[in-house]
């Protein structure tokens, strides 16, 4: 598990300590007091003696935390973080990412959104529409209610839909700060089929549901709609369901 090993010889004893602590993984004899290199060694040699639920936990916030270490992620975590001065003073990027993912869970949800919308901004997934400013963005519960229904028609996809709105900022042509609205579609997709093993030697088929994901932003100030999602047809469709 490369991304595992990177998670642990990049993190500090403090901190993998409080990520173990936090998740119930046990990790026995290892001395939190001591040098980094050495305790990151002693963790490293336990945890392929982990239980699978442990390793697969691991492996997965392991790959979410080192995700949001990159520049876009950092911006990202700094912009939602409740005290960004206090994040901006730790001593690396793994480390802002691990805190903020066992403090403040949803906040870095939110900047994994940020993330995934500005990682495809002006690229092949992007288009972006202009709309007269400072029309009014209603959130009420019926507007909610009639934009996921719009979802629900539009793609052919499952009936389940999660509509998130957070406030934000993003950098305009001249790299000043724009406030913006960003909105989370996420959408039941279609059944789909694999195999698992069931005891030690039975293999069953599953049926899951995956659940894609789209963003818009929109700034009441400028007019400006930007979307992200993998079929051109598709932002369309969504550009003029969110403009109605």
């Amino acid at each position: 598990m490369p991304i595992v090993r990177n998670f642990i010889r990049h993190s500090s004893p403090q901190g993998l300590e409080e990520y173990f602590t936090s998740k119930n993984i046990t990790v026995l004899g290892v001395d939190w007091s001591l040098d980094q290199t050495t305790v990151a060694g002693n963790v490293i040699q336990l945890i392929d003696h982990l239980p699978p639920e442990d390793q697969a936990r691991l492996r997965v916030d392991a790959e979410r935390i080192n995700h949001m270490a990159d520049e876009i992620g950092q911006a990202a975590l700094l912009s939602v973080a409740t005290n960004a001065v206090q994040l901006s003073l730790m001593s690396s990027a793994l480390e802002r990412s691990r805190w903020v993912y066992l403090h403040e869970p949803d906040k870095f949800r939110h900047a994994e959104d940020i993330r995934y919308a500005d990682q495809y901004r002006h690229g092949r997934n992007w288009s972006g529409y202009q709309l007269s400013p400072s029309l009014l963005l209603h959130t009420d519960s019926v507007s909610l209610d009639n934009f996921k229904e719009k979802m629900k028609s539009l793609f052919g996809l499952g009936d389940k839909v999660k509509i998130e709105l957070f406030d934000r900022t993003l950098p305009d042509d001249d790299g000043n700060d724009v406030d913006v609205v960003q909105v989370m579609i996420y959408q039941e997709g279609l059944p789909d089929a694999y195999l698992e093993f069931e005891g030690e030697e039975d293999i069953v088929s599953r049926i899951r549901r995956p659940v894609s994901e789209h963003a818009i932003s929109y700034s009441p100030d400028t007019g400006t709609i930007e979307i992200v999602a993998a079929k051109r047809e598709r932002r369309e469709m969504i550009a003029k369901a969110f403009t109605e």
